[in-house]
């Protein structure tokens, strides 16, 4: 698209559930705690997507699987790392 970096990635799993879909990105909100999972992936993951000015979302299909598209605007500005 133009002007937008755009990511998309998808699996072929169950999908995400209807109910979990709601509250994927809060914080400490987690289905694999039991695992070992914190919950801060996904929370941690879309602010700094929303922090470059850039959008995440998900879709899920019951036993199709699930798709993340991030869109990231394109800078209109070279940019030179500083050396230290």
């Amino acid at each position: 698209e133009d002007g937008w970096l755009v990511v998309k990635i998808a699996d072929t799993g169950p999908g995400i559930e209807p109910a979990h879909l709601a509250r994927l990105f809060e914080p400490f909100f987690s289905t694999r705690q039991d695992e070992g999972g914190s919950g801060l992936g996904l929370y941690i993951s879309r602010g700094i997507v929303e922090d470059l000015g850039g959008t995440i979302r998900v879709s899920s299909q019951a036993g199709k699987g699930a798709a993340f598209e991030i869109a990231l605007p394109i800078a209109n500005q070279e940019c030179v790392a500083e050396r230290r």
